[in-house]
């Protein structure tokens, strides 16, 4: 069970807590997914991706707003901290000698390695090393090294009756939280991937070769005329050339503007079914948070999670008329 507090701890160090916001009503303001994309004016394009580009703005400052508000209470967490390295068997006075800037680096060092040794099953030089990992690899880390603390609970439960129960159940938490993470990583991949699809649709990709085949003619024929300017029939082949390339460019948005909203439909069907997921994910990571120290605002990481994930569909919806054509 020592090992499951020392992991609840480490999960508090790495990961960042968020306050929670209570509502989704912000996708009202979102607009539709635009029709008629291929023959839209120009103006009509810009008030959309200005609009687009104004509601990205509003998130973001709801965003900094939660994690500003999201500041845990230092000093409770420390005193209970400190009361947490009691219980492990740290004596007030070594607790005395690690905060104290007497300590050379060499001790600092010896005594964290031989807690994290003792008491989680990890060496400083393991989680230095953490330092130069990305956000998905501490992630990843965190959730192997909670389902060791899982296993190492459970086959300890009849040994630790005396625990808390808050500690007890600490090793359960991290479990859902992780399933649940999972999950909404799982459904946002597949949502990912219809985008995916779209780039690589067969016909799509018929058409980009055929107008980079048409490019390339016309690059030739206006290099062929040299000094004197064109010939009659190099004009002739480059004119037809040109009005070949701007219809494949037509029927090439009229082919990829409805795929393409379909993807942005699938997105955006996501963001409103899975938004309880989030939620739920918000109370996991506040119990985490404080199972074993109270450090205040509750780690509300489903809120920041969802609002970023509503920004990668803006950031998508903004280009639904990247397949206008343009007339060369």
């Amino acid at each position: 069970m020592k090992t499951t507090i020392i992991i609840l701890a480490f999960i508090l160090l790495i990961k960042i807590t968020q306050a929670q916001t209570g509502s989704n009503d912000f996708l009202q303001n979102i607009p539709a997914t635009p029709v008629n994309t291929c023959t839209s004016g120009n103006d009509t394009q810009k008030q959309f991706e200005e609009k687009i580009s104004a509601i990205v703005r509003d998130l973001d400052s709801q965003i900094r707003a939660l994690k500003n508000q999201s500041k845990p209470d230092e000093a409770k967490a420390k005193a209970q901290a400190e009361q947490m390295m009691k219980q492990q068997g740290l004596s007030q006075e070594e607790i005395d000698k690690m905060k104290s800037k007497k300590m050379t680096k060499e001790e600092k060092q010896a005594m964290a390695d031989k807690m994290m040794q003792q008491y989680g099953n990890m060496s400083m030089a393991e989680a230095n090393n953490m330092k130069n990992m990305s956000k998905e690899g501490k992630q990843a880390y965190a959730e192997a090294y909670a389902t060791e603390a899982q296993a190492t609970a459970q086959a300890n439960a009849k040994n630790n009756k005396n625990q808390p129960a808050n500690i007890n159940n600490g090793a359960d938490l991290i479990s859902q939280r992780n399933v649940l993470y999972q999950n909404i990583k799982a459904q946002q991949q597949e949502v990912i991937l219809k985008y995916q699809q779209v780039d690589q649709n067969p016909e799509g990709l018929k058409m980009k070769e055929k107008m980079q085949s048409l490019r390339a003619r016309m690059a030739q024929l206006v290099g062929g005329g040299g000094e004197g300017g064109w010939k009659a029939e190099d004009k002739k082949a480059y004119d037809a050339a040109k009005a070949e390339l701007n219809q494949v460019k037509k029927d090439y948005c009229q082919h990829m503007s409805p795929l393409y909203a379909g993807a942005l439909k699938y997105h955006l069907s996501n963001l409103q079914s899975s938004y309880n997921d989030y939620q739920q994910l918000d109370e996991l990571n506040g119990k985490i948070d404080n199972a074993v120290v109270t450090i205040g605002t509750t780690g509300k990481a489903g809120n920041i999670e969802y609002f970023e994930w509503a920004k990668t569909y803006l950031e998508y919806l903004k280009k639904a008329y990247k397949y206008k054509p343009v007339e060369e």
